[in-house]
């Protein structure tokens, strides 16, 4: 298995290293999403999320997602 942990140091490094645009293709998006990104220091307006909303994508976590959308919105 592969921890969040695991991966935390070398994710931050390489989000802080991009010139372009950082991608994030993810089913479960919340707040440690964008607390990844703020310790990164990533800039938020070359941000592209990709997430599921389908009917099938548990909808009891719609809102959770909703709101992490919105909050990296407001911060570029």
């Amino acid at each position: 298995m592969i921890f969040p942990s695991d991966v935390h140091p070398e994710w931050v490094k390489l989000a802080a290293k991009s010139e372009q645009s950082i991608w994030i293709l993810t089913p479960y998006l919340d707040r440690s999403l964008i607390g990844l990104l703020d310790e990164a220091q990533a800039d938020f307006s070359s941000l592209v999320l990709v997430t599921d909303l389908s009917p099938l994508s548990a909808p009891e976590r719609y809102r959770k997602k909703l709101e992490t959308l919105r909050l990296a919105l407001t911060r570029g």
